[in-house]
């Protein structure tokens, strides 16, 4: 049987805040943005979704399995893996037209949620696997007090190490940086011997 809350803003903005907390990446951002947004223009998947939401012929577990076969088609894996928690709490009601479309209501609230990220640049020598980035990601979040979201970038030119930008700051770890740092010290060095010796 169909769950018929009568939720306000609330419920649609937690869903969305729960989504938001799952994303790390900036990649990961864009891809369930333009795809929720996708499936809100799309009338044929609202108005699919609606039906089977609202069909009462259909158990529980026949409408969970039909409205994920329609989400996976986006091939999104944590999309589908966060509509899958909650049309397992029986969230039905987030894909019902019957009174109110909280389907857009609860993308626009996600939309609205990207604002309120911290964005942070990150350049490795080496791609970075995904729970690298998540364990990154939460304990930046922890030190800001905001949710993190990391924007990877590649360059293989640094060598090792890693460069963050925060805002307007640049934090460079990069073995490139480290050994542009030791020729520095090792030339200032080498022109006090040859000073000291007489040498110039």
């Amino acid at each position: 049987m169909l769950n018929t809350h009568s939720l306000s803003n609330t419920g649609v903005d937690k869903l969305a805040k729960d989504l938001i907390e799952q994303i790390y990446t900036t990649l990961e951002l864009k891809q369930i943005s333009i795809a929720l947004e996708s499936l809100a223009q799309n009338k044929n998947f609202k108005n699919h979704a609606s039906e089977l939401v609202d069909d009462e012929g259909l158990t529980n577990q026949v409408k969970k399995q039909e409205l994920l076969a329609l989400i996976s088609q986006l091939e999104i894996e944590k999309l589908t893996d966060f509509f899958a928690k909650i049309l397992d709490n029986e969230c039905f009601w987030v894909f019902s037209a019957k009174q109110f479309d909280y389907f857009d209501n609860f993308v626009q609230a996600f939309q609205i949620k990207t604002e309120d990220i911290k964005l942070i640049h990150l350049v490795t020598a080496i791609d970075l696997q995904e729970k690298d980035l998540q364990k990154i990601s939460l304990d930046l979040s922890e030190t800001f007090k905001k949710h993190v979201i990391i924007h990877l970038q590649i360059n293989p030119k640094i060598i090792g190490g890693i460069q963050i930008r925060i805002d307007n700051l640049v934090f460079d770890y990069s073995l490139k940086a480290k050994l542009g740092q030791f020729q520095r010290q090792w030339i200032s060095k080498l022109e006090k011997t040859s000073s000291l010796l007489g040498r110039e």
